[in-house]
C-alpha cells in the first residue's frame, strides 16, 4: 500500500490502513530510513504482514519509532528482516 524508501525526517500520524483483503503489505520500510517516527496507526485486513521493515540502518540520534500501532489481524503485525 504505501512504501517509504531512504526517508528521513517523516512522522505519520493518525492514519488508517486498510487492505481490504488484498494487500500482503501495508507498510513497507526499508533502505535507510532515519529519524522516522509511525504513531497512533491502525491496521487492518492485510494478507502477510502489517509494517515490513527490511534493512533499516538508523542511527542511535536518528531511531525509527514505532507507538500506538493497532493491528486487527491473527497475522503478524510487524517483521524484521
Amino acid at each position: 500500500m504505501l512504501q517509504l524508501s531512504d526517508v528521513q525526517g517523516l512522522t505519520l500520524k493518525g492514519f488508517i490502513f486498510d487492505g481490504e483483503g488484498r494487500v500482503p503489505i501495508l507498510l513497507s520500510v526499508c533502505c535507510g530510513c532515519r529519524n522516522l517516527t509511525l504513531d497512533e496507526l491502525e491496521l487492518r485486513n492485510y494478507t502477510a504482514v502489517g509494517i515490513g521493515f527490511r534493512n533499516c540502518m538508523a542511527y542511535e540520534n536518528q531511531p525509527v519509532i514505532v507507538t500506538g500501532v493497532k493491528a486487527n489481524s491473527t497475522l503478524p503485525p510487524l517483521d524484521f528482516k
